[in-house]
């Protein structure tokens, strides 16, 4: 989807419509996508807890950008019925250093959704994303690309199996520096009768300096035998073959180290469909990990 996005919402503690079309319907909190459609979605000033509830039952490319004007606290829910295809790309873009406490539950019935979220911000964060794969044939496939330069972030990302022939999958990735905190917890979950079920999980940080605090937990919780389940986690600093490697190549230290960084993050731009946005993200890239 190369041009213009059909439909533009800002959340600024109501809901206001910038432009809509009758493939969206409000109802109180309630955005209810109908029609194959793509929408953005600008969250500004929310400092009590906010509940969306996103309701898709049709083809969807979602936009969602953070630019928080001072602390924020919000709890969304997705309810992905059945058929839906959704493809999400979620952006923290604020520049200051506020609070910021995001609640997320994804409900996935026989559809599939696949997420990104890029978090280059400047907040101090504490999320909590959940995925309920709550019918046979639901699947989810999630991409975290997240920097924490001086400040703490946690991520709490789950993957839940709620019934048999489900498919999920996580790639979890994420820089620290300038005595930034992040942990990254990625939980796996198979419930008992949910066979032929298959869950994996990857969780990689990279740390640049002595002062930073950095966890990569991966969680499986299976009570079931007749599943896929698997998991990789690693935290450490930027590979020194790779930067020899690179800088044999006539680099600088310098631009290694930003090169191997970047790529990271890279893999998120795929999930986004507007070329606009794209070009959009590539720059921001380049300014906050490279620049």
């Amino acid at each position: 989807m190369d041009g213009a996005i059909n439909n533009v919402i800002v959340i600024d503690n109501e809901i206001s419509i910038i432009e809509t079309d009758n493939k969206i319907k409000i109802v109180n909190n309630n955005i209810i996508v109908s029609q194959p459609t793509s929408l953005k979605v600008v969250y500004k000033s929310i400092p009590d807890c906010k509940n969306l509830v996103f309701t898709v039952v049709s083809d969807l490319d979602l936009y969602e950008f953070y630019e928080f004007e001072g602390d924020s606290n919000i709890e969304n829910e997705y309810q992905i019925e059945p058929q839906a295809n959704v493809n999400r790309y979620v952006e923290n873009r604020t520049s200051e250093k506020f609070a910021l406490n995001i609640e997320e539950t994804v409900n996935v019935k026989d559809a599939l959704i696949r997420s990104a979220y890029l978090d280059l911000g400047a907040t101090n964060c504490e999320n909590k994303i959940s995925y309920n794969l709550l019918t046979p044939g639901g699947e989810a496939h999630v991409h975290l690309g997240v920097l924490s330069s001086n400040s703490k972030k946690k991520y709490d990302i789950a993957l839940n199996h709620l019934n048999h022939h489900t498919y999920g999958n996580m790639d979890n990735y994420g820089i620290v520096k300038n005595a930034g905190s992040l942990i990254i917890n990625g939980i796996g979950k198979i419930a008992k009768g949910c066979s032929k079920s298959n869950t994996h999980q990857i969780n990689k940080i990279i740390v640049f300096d002595k002062k930073c605090q950095a966890q990569a937990n991966p969680y499986l919780l299976v009570d079931e035998y007749d599943v896929n389940a698997s998991h990789g986690a690693s935290v450490g600093k930027i590979d020194d073959q790779q930067l020899f490697y690179l800088q044999s190549r006539g680099l600088t230290s310098q631009q290694a180290m930003s090169l191997v960084t970047i790529g990271y993050f890279m893999p998120v731009i795929n999930y986004i469909k507007n070329e606009k946005i794209k070009e959009d993200v590539g720059e921001l890239l380049n300014e906050k990990v490279v620049g």
